[in-house]
């Protein structure tokens, strides 16, 4: 009974948050329409602090490999090849290693009991992880689905993505060892049978803000908070003219700016908004992922391709993976060494060039500087 009634909850939530609030539009199209510029001449834009640091024991490992980070406090939460490490921040070094014969795909940390979830998505099981590296337990989910993601909510509740498309399908575990229910979650209903396009966009993109976790479904125009029991609309997202382009290859090439949005988080002052878009031009299609800085009014700050620190060697490359700390003060993203130097024509971050290894990877990071007016 206890789940039938979070069920009806959850539906009657949503149905009449959607229907009675005006939601505020993030408009994405208009960014590109008038052609804004991340890139400024002030030392230290929009940053406070920052720094470099290589990762002991990522030897031979690339960037690609890694699933997932996460800072809380002094200690990062590193999921590489499908496995779950532990590192000191911001020294780099590594702490523990989260033995396991499964392979990971995704994880969450549970920040009041510091416990650690591992999602083995072939085996289509969750294991518990103590603070110390022991295996607690583990869970079995239904084999039927194959499950992408997992994310840990309030309370130490775990939310579960899985690649249903085009309607989706989201778990939400109650208490570690109980039966996952799945979530009624609005969404628009498409036809079997069409796919997404060549943006490769992700079908779900989580991000978290300072009173929950939120949630956008790649066919679905809104963005959800998803606090308690409870969804909540926070804004649409006007990505185009016919949203999310949709069709075969010769259908993608007669039409530009058809936009996708690749990562989001919500800052102390600021929504950071990572998106997709194409461009054909010549008879010849590019792609561009880039970053758009909102106040939290959806005022557009700035957008543009990349971030960098004046006269420094470290930057951040908004075409990349991005991270944020529990905290939501600080980006990380992760680079190998040759990569860095080859793609930035620049040296070594400053503070490692003297560093005998320099086979492991480079994490960098960011801490955001916080408004000293609100914007009106």
């Amino acid at each position: 009974m206890k789940g039938k009634a979070f069920v009806l909850l959850f539906i009657i939530a949503c149905l009449s948050c959607g229907q009675q609030q005006t939601l505020p539009v993030l408009d994405i199209e208009q960014l590109q329409n008038e052609n804004c510029i991340l890139l400024d001449n002030s030392p230290g834009y929009l940053i406070q602090d920052y720094g470099a640091i290589f990762l002991d024991s990522t030897s031979g490992f690339h960037p690609k490999d890694i699933g997932r980070i996460t800072v809380l406090d002094t200690s990062l939460y590193l999921l590489v090849a499908g496995e779950l490490r532990c590192y000191e921040f911001p020294s780099g070094k590594l702490k523990r290693r989260f033995f396991s014969p499964r392979y990971f795909t995704s994880f969450a940390l549970d920040t009041l009991n510091l416990l650690l979830y591992g999602l083995d998505t072939k085996a289509a099981e969750l294991v518990c992880f103590a603070p110390d590296g022991r295996e607690k337990g583990s869970m079995q989910l239904d084999r039927s689905y194959t499950y992408t993601e997992v994310n840990s909510l309030n309370n130490s509740q775990l939310m579960l993505l899985t690649d249903v498309f085009p309607d989706p399908v989201i778990f939400k575990v109650e208490a570690w060892g109980q039966e996952p229910v799945r979530q009624p979650f609005p969404g628009k209903k498409r036809e079997r049978g069409v796919l997404p396009d060549s943006l490769a966009c992700p079908l779900q993109v989580v991000g978290r803000g300072k009173e929950g976790v939120f949630y956008k479904y790649l066919l679905n125009d809104t963005l959800y908070l998803l606090k308690g029991d409870i969804c909540h609309p926070a804004f649409t997202c006007k990505m185009g003219k016919e949203g999310v382009r949709l069709g075969n290859w010769s259908h993608v090439l007669k039409q530009n700016r058809r936009l996708c949005i690749t990562g989001l988080w919500e800052s102390k002052d600021y929504w950071w908004i990572q998106y997709r878009s194409d461009y054909f031009v010549k008879q010849k299609l590019y792609r561009f992922t880039t970053m758009a800085v909102f106040y939290k009014d959806l005022i557009v700050k700035n957008a543009g391709y990349e971030f960098f620190i004046l006269d420094q060697t470290i930057t951040m490359d908004t075409r990349m993976p991005l991270y944020m700390n529990e905290e939501r003060t600080c980006f990380l993203q992760i680079y190998d060494p040759a990569d860095h130097q080859k793609e930035r024509k620049r040296k070594l971050p400053y503070n490692l060039e003297e560093v005998s290894d320099k086979t492991n990877l480079i994490l960098n990071y960011f801490y955001e500087k916080q408004l000293k007016k609100k914007h009106i």
